[in-house]
């Protein structure tokens, strides 16, 4: 009771925005913890950025998993500074780690919701920002003060805007994963620059003037794009783990409709930093462009089918759609499949699918190669009809002589192409150009070789490659 007792203390503006930003901060962790607690493939590369391979990682995902939860759990039940210094930092840090992993910077804008919501709560309680020991004390509330008011206003307009733009640039850039958001719901391709393009003019209205009719629109916008996850397959975390994204417009909303929120606007320091803002905003909507000019470019592939039907390729692949309700053990044994993920009904009526396609378009296929977990070597057999493992599929050293990389150097039986099966992880440090996030599951890349260095030519989903002609 002491939490609900505490949030009598203040006025009715305050309650309601002490319990939104303990419920965002809270999803936010809560679910980003959820990940790790199950196994997530895709944080591989993060933990990479820190020279920890994928043994360890994998082993290291539900202690950074449990550290997350139980931070959200304190930020829901007893928030004191410390808990919301520590969720900021981590915050940042993690969203950092996706344009320091090779990904888009707007990877890092896109998350702006998770931690600009602690830091917005830190600012809101009248934290010090020097560390003491008041850092350590449950949080009691004050009414805001005028000052206060307007650095709370700005932290979350500047928060709400990053991660619209973030979000836009994103699909401005063409993120396949957007695309399958975009396919979803009955929408072509073409429509997710249009998509991008309205997000990044949503972003440029809430830094001009964060009125309570448009944060509404994107309030709503917000909880409808963020659930494409679920409704795509994904799992329900991946929901409530943007929590910052949706508290951060509501919250902005509910100090909006108070009666001091005109002076709040309208101060002169808060103008200069809106103005400030938008400068951010139009750099990086530029870079945004030329993101998808150079998207753009690396999809053209004339004349591929001939050239594959000469062989003389590597076609290295990422394993097919797999079941994402259950993750990797933390001691995976690739003697036992219940150790690890597996392909789900639709990843496999994924590989057959690519296999009957390769078969129909007649594009020969000598060696094939897969790593050692059930879900490669699975999708191997039933795309090519046959596997054999190779350690040099799965692990830290892509690059090195007995790595990937050799694979990827060395000529294929003339006439053939050789084919392999392995991990988003692998092939990212094999391609360390490749934006990270943009090999699917069931992504295909084609690879030319010189005997002396390789590179991808293209790269080619499940309805791509039934697009050759």
């Amino acid at each position: 009771m002491g939490m609900w007792t505490r949030l009598t203390e203040v006025g009715r503006e305050e309650r309601r925005l002490e319990f939104l930003f303990r419920i965002g901060v809270a999803g936010c962790f809560i679910g980003h913890g959820a990940f790790g607690v199950i196994g997530k493939e895709a944080w591989l590369p993060y933990f990479a950025v820190a020279g920890i391979g994928p043994e360890w990682a994998w082993r290291l995902m539900p202690l950074v998993g449990g550290m997350d939860i139980a931070v959200g759990v304190l930020a829901l039940l007893a928030p004191r500074p410390v808990f919301l210094a520590y969720a900021a930092f981590w915050a940042v840090w993690t969203a950092l780690l996706r344009p320091l992993a090779g990904e888009s910077f707007f990877e890092a804008l896109e998350r702006a919701g998770n931690y600009g919501v602690p830091i917005a709560f830190l600012i809101f309680a009248g934290a010090s920002l020097r560390p003491s020991r008041a850092w350590l004390r449950p949080i009691r509330l004050r009414r805001l003060d005028r000052p206060t008011r307007s650095d709370v206003m700005l932290t979350l307009r500047a928060t709400t805007a990053t991660l619209l733009l973030g979000h836009g640039g994103l699909a401005l850039s063409g993120k396949p994963l957007l695309l399958e958001h975009v396919r979803a719901v009955g929408l072509p391709d073409g429509a997710l620059p249009l998509v991008g393009g309205f997000e990044v003019i949503l972003a440029l209205a809430v830094a001009w003037r964060p009125e309570a009719t448009l944060l509404l629109g994107v309030l709503v916008w917000k909880l409808g794009t963020e659930a494409l996850f679920p409704f795509t397959g994904d799992p329900f975390w991946e929901f409530v783990e943007r929590a910052g994204s949706y508290v951060a417009p509501l919250a902005l909303l509910t100090m909006v409709r108070s009666p001091e929120a005109r002076r709040a606007i309208s101060a002169p320091e808060v103008k200069t930093a809106t103005m400030g803002l938008l400068m951010f905003l139009g750099g990086m909507l530029t870079g945004g462009a030329e993101a998808m000019i150079a998207s753009a470019s690396a999809q053209e592939a004339p004349s591929m089918l001939d050239r594959l039907r000469g062989g003389g390729h590597v076609i290295a692949c990422r394993h097919a759609i797999t079941d994402r309700s259950r993750g990797d053990a933390s001691r995976v044994d690739f003697r036992d499949r219940s150790t690890q993920r597996v392909l789900s009904p639709a990843g496999e009526a994924q590989a057959r699918r690519l296999g009957r396609i390769l078969r129909d378009k007649g594009i020969p296929v000598g060696e094939v190669l897969a790593s050692p977990y059930f879900r490669t070597l699975d999708s191997a057999r039933l795309t090519f009809g046959r596997v054999e493992t190779s350690s040099a599929l799965y692990g830290r050293g892509a690059r090195g002589p007995n790595g990937i990389a050799r694979l990827l150097r060395t000529p294929p039986e003339p006439g053939t192409n050789r084919a392999l099966v392995t991990h988003q992880g692998v092939l990212y440090r094999a391609f360390p150009d490749l934006e990270r996030g943009s090999i699917r599951e069931g992504d295909c890349l084609v690879v030319r070789s010189d005997g002396r260095d390789y590179e991808a030519i293209v790269r080619l989903g499940p309805n791509e490659w039934e697009a050759l002609d």
